[in-house]
């Protein structure tokens, strides 16, 4: 069977055709013209899983600062911690024993997205917050981490009084979609940033819905929890 039947057969035509226009152009253009889709999902906080801590546990998560969190863990930019923090986002870390192996982060503003220059703002305000760059190490994924980290997320939230958590993911993520939908989770939008070179387009559903930029200029996005 070809491969690009199989590709299609998984992630159905829509996520399918985004991930190949995106492939073409990029290859044609040597990289200088990209169009990367994703999709918005909403996550309602009380569907999250919850789970109970048992003696002998060797898996734990807590809320780290700066101090705890070394740069450039788990391959991400060296300063990408830094930058997060002075945002304010917030890190829970998953450790076994004393070793780190995952985290995520929230959000509770702006997402400021280095990837599309988008600054993506949860909504309504007070009530939804942004969830982003889940990670566990590759070889403790089928382990109590992916579950701990997101139970320790729920009380995180709920305890300030979130509803719903958004986060963006790819249109050929179709991994990350399944894990999202088996959770409650649902589409609430997409958006679709279209790059040549310096030059950006965003298409969306979310307000603005259509903008342009130029070089270091950034595209806010207010996106919708409902």
């Amino acid at each position: 069977m070809p491969q690009f039947v199989g590709d299609l057969r998984r992630m159905g035509f829509v996520n399918w055709f985004a991930y190949a226009a995106d492939r073409a152009l990029e290859k044609a253009s040597g990289g200088w013209i990209r169009a990367r889709a994703l999709w918005f999902y909403a996550q309602p906080v009380d569907l999250i899983p919850q789970t109970t801590t048992r003696p002998g546990d060797r898996i734990s998560t807590t809320v780290v600062s700066r101090a705890e969190l070394p740069e450039g863990a788990f391959g991400r930019p060296h300063g990408a911690f830094a930058k997060r923090f002075d945002q304010g986002s917030i890190c829970i870390a998953a450790r076994r024993d004393s070793e780190l192996i995952g985290f995520m982060w929230l959000q509770f503003d702006e997402l400021r997205e280095q990837l599309f220059r988008c600054d993506f703002i949860p909504c309504p305000h007070g009530r939804a917050a942004w969830d982003f760059d889940l990670y566990v190490a590759p070889e403790l994924r089928l382990s109590k981490a992916f579950a701990r980290l997101w139970s320790h997320a729920r009380s995180y939230l709920c305890e300030r009084g979130i509803e719903t958590t958004i986060s963006w993911i790819a249109f050929d993520n179709d991994a990350s979609q399944r894990a999202h939908r088996r959770m409650g989770a649902k589409r609430v939008g997409w958006a679709i940033v279209l790059t040549a070179g310096s030059a950006r387009v965003v298409l969306s559903t979310a307000r603005p819905y259509l903008s342009a930029g130029l070089k270091d200029s950034r595209t806010r996005l207010f996106v919708d929890s409902s």
